[in-house]
Parts: structure tokens; C-alpha cells; sequence
């Protein structure tokens, strides 16, 4: 009580001296305001003291972003380790195996029912995240998310049906996915820990399709797609509603595509028990997704994924093409040291890359890329992908090969030309 007395008090004496300073300064201009004119003097003070509130605030708000946050990550409850980020800034979740568990990510909130989907930190003070692991049973290829059984009372005689016409769309789509897995050359490593392909569910009428593509590219091929740019849908920007069956139709060719450019292939022979969803399954959501257990890590990875991806393309059969683009370098891709540099057929300045081609030796490949990271990797496996859309190619990623363990040379390259 004492201590509430004494900050009470201290406040009040705080409030009347910022008063008392006031006034002062009001007197003060009164003196040498060269109009002697109150109302203009008092319209003055106002703004003087507007100015000074807008660049407190302006202040607390820099020195809250640039102010580093405690950032704590806690497994099976326990504090694992700690680390101070700033606002924006890119968080470093670490990753702790445990025998016979696949690690799920990371939540906030001790009960572990909000996942952060985020890379950076939006979150103005300080965190708290907690590891979630599944039993390696449950891990899956494809996964439901929330996905919620109906009970015996649900399967009586009497329950409406549930499935809609829309309903059945929705099934016939996830239907679809199911019947993809990963083409053999590309089973044993990937770029990210989660690779996902494809995310849907059902609101207010429409199933909403999200999918791991380049919107603009499926614009140049005639789709009808959207890009969204929400961070949670970062890897999966390209969104196609579906309402009715062209949607559908179309929602089908969008999944090959996905599939494809993403090195998945149809498996016919796998063997998928159709389901019928209620309404609550699909507002929840199912998504279509692969966890690596190999994670791309050094230059010499990327640059064997990158070869493998590119050399799956080949010129689309039936395709005409001028005589003169025969024997046409397209692509160039450079190794040196822990550093991979990407040449491309394409305009530096549309696709926002560096422009080289005052160099005759990259006069045909002017679009210079630089991939350093796996986000760069990602990168530069939608301008690979946009390139040989252009120049006719298309993929075939059952035919790729990756050699995991082949040595590569410190510095290497290769090249790729247009050939009937």
C-alpha cells in the first residue's frame, strides 16, 4: 500500500511540474509573440504540443520494433533454450529429434493448439513456444488436418445427409491428391522439412484451393488462379475457388501441375478408399504434404537438385519450335565454392534478376541468380520451371535421377540446350 501511495504521488508531482512548465512556456510567448494576438498563441501552443506528443509516440513505436524480444522454445514443458529477436526479424527454431517421434512444429500456448506458420516474429513481446511430436505411425504422406471421425450417434438412420453437391467436389479433389506420391529420384531429400503441395477447405459455399505454384505462370498458361499473399499461405500462393463443376475441372488440372512441378507422379496402382466428408471435416481442412527426412544443407545439394530438376524437362512432344532456337543454350548453372550461380533465357528486368548479358558468354542466358539458401533454391526452381515453360519443354520427373552420394567438385557447371 505504501509503495502505491508513494507512485501515486509521484505522478501527481510528475503532472503538475509538466503543468507548471506549460504555463511558463504560454507566458513566455505571450511576451514575444510578435502579433500579440491570444487566439494565435493559444492555436500555436496546441500544435507545439501535438508535434511533441506525435514524435513521443514516433519514438516509443522505433524503440519498441528495434527493441529485441525473449524468445523461449520449451519441450515436453521444459525450457530448452533461449534466444532475443527483434521485431521482423527471422526466428532460429531449432529442431530436437526424439526416438520414435516425427516433430510437428512449433505452437504457442501450453496446450499446443495454434500452430506459428511464421519464419519471422510478429508478435510484440515476448514468446513462448512449445514442440509438438506425433508417433512416427502417425506420420503420414498425406495428412488431415483436424481431421474429426463422425461418432456412432452421427451414423444412425436418422442423420441428414451431409455430403452437398459441393461436398462431393471436395472429396473427388482430395480423392485426386491421394492418388500422387513422389517421383523415386526425389524420395530420399528435399529443400524444406515440410514440403507442402496443397491445402483446402470449405467456407461460406466455396472450397478454397491453395496450391505450390507460380500464379503468374498459371495465368500465362490460361488458368484461372489468384495469388495470395498471406504469410501462413507463403508456400502455396496460388488459390483457386471452386463453386461449381468447370471449377473443378480446372481445379483437377491445377493439381497435376502442382504435382508435377513439385516432383510428384500418379501412382495408378495405389489403391485409396474414397471417403464421404461432413460439413465440419472440410471447414477444418486437409492438406497434401511430404516431411524429408534429409534436408538439403550445402551447395553441393543444391546443385544436384537443381541438375536433377532440370534435367527432368524435355521438348513437349508434337511442339514446333523455329529451326533457329535448335541448339540454343538456355540455362547455365555454376558452382564455385559454397556459391551457385543460375543463367536463364529470361528478361532480368521482368523477373526482377540481374542483367548480365553485356557478357558474351551469357549473351544467351542474360538473367543472373544467385542461390544460397533453400529459399533461394526454391526460387530459382520457379525460374527454372517459367523458363522451359516458355521455350516449349515440359517435366517429367519419373525420368530424373539424383545421385545423393556422387562427390561434386568444388567449382563445376553445366549447361542445357534446346535440342529436337
Amino acid at each position: 500500500m505504501d509503495i502505491l501511495n508513494t507512485a501515486i504521488s509521484a505522478v501527481t508531482i510528475w503532472i503538475l511540474e509538466a503543468y507548471n512548465f506549460l504555463i511558463s512556456f504560454y507566458e513566455l510567448l505571450v511576451g514575444y509573440w510578435p502579433y500579440q494576438n491570444e487566439l494565435e498563441l493559444k492555436y500555436a501552443l496546441l500544435i507545439f504540443i501535438a508535434v511533441i506528443v506525435i514524435a513521443i509516440v514516433v519514438i516509443a513505436v522505433v524503440v519498441g520494433n528495434t527493441k529485441k524480444r525473449k524468445i523461449q522454445y520449451f519441450i515436453d514443458g521444459v525450457l530448452h533454450s533461449t534466444e532475443k529477436v527483434k521485431y521482423g526479424e527471422k526466428l532460429n527454431f531449432p529442431v530436437v529429434e526424439k526416438e520414435g517421434m516425427v516433430f510437428d512444429g512449433w505452437y504457442t500456448g501450453k496446450k499446443r493448439d495454434k500452430k506459428y506458420l511464421r519464419e519471422k516474429l510478429n508478435k510484440k513481446g515476448n514468446v513462448k513456444f512449445y514442440a509438438k511430436y506425433k508417433a512416427i505411425g502417425e506420420d503420414r504422406v498425406v495428412t488431415i488436418k483436424d481431421y474429426a471421425e463422425p461418432s456412432v450417434v452421427e451414423k444412425t438412420i436418422e442423420q441428414k445427409p451431409v455430403n452437398s453437391f459441393l461436398g462431393k467436389l471436395y472429396d473427388d479433389i482430395r480423392y485426386e491428391m491421394l492418388g500422387y506420391e513422389r517421383a523415386s529420384a526425389f524420395k530420399n531429400i528435399g529443400v524444406v522439412r515440410k514440403q507442402i503441395v496443397a491445402e483446402m477447405f470449405e467456407r461460406d459455399g466455396v472450397i478454397h484451393l491453395y496450391l505450390a505454384l507460380d500464379p503468374e505462370l498459371m495465368r500465362e498458361k490460361g488458368y484461372k488462379v489468384t495469388t495470395y499473399k498471406e504469410p501462413e499461405f507463403a508456400i502455396v500462393p496460388c488459390k483457386k475457388e471452386v463453386c461449381c463443376e468447370d471449377d473443378y475441372i480446372e481445379a483437377i488440372k491445377l493439381i497435376k501441375e502442382a504435382m508435377v512441378l513439385n516432383n510428384f507422379i500418379k501412382c495408378e496402382h495405389r489403391r485409396i478408399q474414397r471417403t464421404q466428408s461432413d460439413e465440419k471435416t472440410r471447414k477444418n481442412g486437409f492438406a497434401f504434404f511430404v516431411k524429408n527426412e534429409v534436408i538439403a544443407t550445402s551447395a553441393s545439394d543444391y546443385y544436384k537438385l537443381l541438375r536433377a530438376v532440370v534435367l527432368s524437362y524435355s521438348l513437349a512432344s508434337g511442339n514446333q519450335f523455329p529451326k533457329d532456337l535448335d541448339n540454343k543454350m538456355i540455362l547455365k548453372i555454376f558452382k564455385k565454392d559454397e556459391q551457385i550461380f543460375l543463367y536463364l533465357a529470361l528478361d532480368a528486368d521482368r523477373e526482377g534478376l540481374e542483367f548480365v548479358g553485356y557478357d558474351k558468354n551469357f549473351a544467351d542466358t542474360p538473367a543472373k541468380f544467385e542461390i544460397k539458401v533453400s529459399e533461394s533454391l526454391i526460387r530459382a526452381n520457379q525460374l527454372v520451371d517459367k523458363l522451359m515453360y516458355r521455350f516449349g519443354m515440359e517435366k517429367h520427373p519419373e525420368s530424373a535421377e539424383l545421385l545423393i552420394d556422387e562427390e561434386i567438385k568444388t567449382n563445376c557447371g553445366f549447361g542445357y540446350r534446346i535440342r529436337h
